[in-house]
């Protein structure tokens, strides 16, 4: 973790150096300590020299004694160490290599709970942290019965594999072979006694015989929902980022309604995000229709977005457009528009897709508008293209999916376009403005550096197009794409949607990220599972071996409420997700 001190910089609290480790052992530290160290990094980035103990007493009340303690604990913990042959320094450790530990399930600290159950979930630790040679799982905890010894509810216990325990460890243990608990243990002729470290709680008693010991206790990670990571802002305080269970992706009745675009991210997971984040600039390489944009704006971060497809820039522009869009002007806008192009003559012919897709009349309204595209404002033309949508799924009897384009349904039903297009604008003209910067970018995310300056971003957030190549340029958007009398395969070529390259092109793609974005910038990257020739392929693994650098955390979790469920039944596929971070100020 930096606090704003470049690696080669050294400054010393009296003959000790600051040694901070980017692990979660943090977070086992006491407020105490972490107002010491915090207080301690921001007076030498002021003075470029550290407090006396007299100075820092001080500032915390407290006696030098006092004090003196907290450093050599802080010293004993590894965050303080002696520096013989530097006097005056301050240490920053950003080599730490990483490894992943599978996290197992959950495990019981209380009464025994049903055998931990499989999860693909894995653990960011520290390498040289962990026993050598030995072979550790991790498990969630559920449970008070052993928080006199450092483990609460809610923490993540790393276990070294072992069958054989000696009196007084803590252990994962097996009762029955059905249910599982994490408790110190103890032999007693021909019993084993589970021991909490809890008061409230009794010890367990078994014959010795019912008893196994999976593994012993050697770490323990706290709250893992909370993950530790730098500061940017001026106190350098440390963000904890809060990645919370996600219940559905699906929030109709907002500004991401106003077009169906495929495979957005969710609404609530992208407000959830940035709004934990300080002020600055974040950027979304593959920005879509602008989801996290639009709630970034809203939490009063500058943005900058990339897409590479026409039709997501018209729905992005269009959202952040509406963040400054007047309600009234943008209906009169729309009143206008539909005045004019009820002057125009009807098409002699229509088009086999529009044919498809619209009643006669329905389509005729559409093309009589199609005139105007150009000179639209940003928020109407992206409610001009949400209404497209819509009118297909009518004319078809609403038998078409919000996402997908069905059979060709006859007859057709009439859908007046005009009055469709005016309440789209009414509905999606919410009270919510921002004055944020927002820049949007038809550009391939491949290129980054030749539109974005080096080292100038904050913060990248993004939800990758699938590995799967999902078409992007598929149902209603090749409706619109042909109405407008675009080459949507000429699109789809400059899109990151081959299977064969999409490693490399993503591999392209976050060697750019590591360029303009700043030596402590954060990039959180939301990928999911995917069924790829009959097996299943973790987002976050696939992405944590594109870098060097590896991920500071893994997070996967299921979702529920998308439209995708349907594909999962038919494929025997849960919806799976993984949230990738790496922190460059660790690096």
């Amino acid at each position: 973790m930096r606090w704003g001190l470049h690696q080669d910089e050294y400054i010393a609290v009296d003959n000790f150096s600051v040694f901070f480790r980017y692990n979660y052992n943090y977070m086992n530290l006491t407020p105490r300590k972490k107002k010491i160290l915090a207080f301690i990094n921001r007076y030498a980035e002021k003075h470029d020299f550290a407090p006396s103990i007299p100075e820092i007493a001080e500032h915390f009340s407290l006696a030098i004694s006092t004090i003196h303690q907290h450093l050599e604990e802080l010293k004993t913990g590894g965050y303080l160490k002696k520096e013989r042959n530097r006097p005056r320094g301050i240490e920053i450790d950003t080599s730490e290599s990483m490894v992943y530990v599978p996290l197992l399930g959950i495990i019981a600290a209380g009464d025994p709970l049903h055998i931990f159950e499989e999860s693909r979930e894995w653990v960011a630790v520290p390498k040289k942290s962990l026993p050598k040679q030995a072979s550790l799982f991790a498990l969630h905890v559920k449970g008070d019965s052993m928080v006199d010894e450092g483990i609460n509810d809610g923490d993540i216990i790393l276990v070294k594999q072992q069958i054989t325990a000696e009196n007084g460890e803590k252990v994962v243990a097996v009762i029955d072979k059905e249910e599982a608990t994490v408790k110190k243990i103890y032999k007693q002729k021909q019993k084993i006694k589970l021991q909490p470290a809890n008061k409230n709680y009794q010890p367990l008693f078994f014959s010795a015989n019912r008893v196994e010991v999976k593994g012993v206790v050697v770490d323990v990670l706290k709250n893992r929902t909370e993950l530790p990571l730098r500061s940017t802002n001026s106190t350098k305080e440390p963000i904890s980022l809060n990645i919370a269970p996600l219940k559905s992706v699906s929030n109709p009745n907002s500004m991401h309604g106003i077009y169906p675009y495929r495979g957005k991210i969710s609404a609530i997971d992208a407000s959830s995000i940035v709004r934990q984040l300080k002020s600055g600039v974040l950027l979304d390489p593959f920005c879509g229709s602008g989801t996290i944009l639009y709630e970034a704006n809203l939490a009063g971060l500058d943005t900058i977005g990339v897409d590479n497809n026409p039709l997501a820039i018209w729905i992005a522009q269009g959202k952040l457009a509406a963040l400054k869009a007047d309600g009234e002007q943008s209906i009169n806008e729309v009143k206008k528009l539909i005045k004019n192009a009820q002057k125009r003559k009807k098409q002699e012919e229509l088009s086999s897709h529009a044919n498809k897709a619209f009643h006669e009349e329905t389509a005729y309204e559409i093309i009589s508008l199609i005139k105007e595209f150009n000179t639209m404002s940003d928020y109407v033309r992206a409610c001009f293209l949400g209404t497209i949508a819509l009118a297909a799924r009518g004319c078809n009897h609403y038998k078409w999916t919000s996402s997908s384009v069905g059979k060709d349904i006859q007859p057709k039903q009439y859908i007046n376009f005009y009055e469709k297009f005016i309440n789209k604008v009414n509905k999606h003209n919410y009270d919510f403005k921002s004055d944020k910067i927002n820049e949007i970018y038809l550009h391939d995310s491949r290129r980054l550096s030749e539109i974005i300056k080096e080292q100038s971003v904050d913060y990248v957030f993004t939800s990758p197009p699938y590995f799967n190549a999902l078409d992007y340029t598929a149902y209603y958007a090749r409706i619109i794409y042909n109405l407008l009398g675009c080459d949507h395969l000429e699109i789809k070529r400059g899109l990151i949607q081959t299977v064969n390259s999409y490693a490399e092109d993503m591999r392209h793609v976050l060697n750019e990220i590591i360029k303009i974005t700043k030596k402590d910038g954060l990039i959180i990257f939301v990928v999911g599972d995917k069924k790829i020739k009959n097996q299943i392929v973790s987002g976050g693994l696939f992405f944590s071996k594109l870098l060097n650098h590896k991920p500071n955390v893994i997070i996967e979790r299921n979702y529920t409420g998308s439209s995708s469920q349907v594909f999962d039944n038919l494929n025997k596929t849960e919806r799976k997700e993984q949230i990738v971070v790496w922190d460059k100020s660790t690096w």
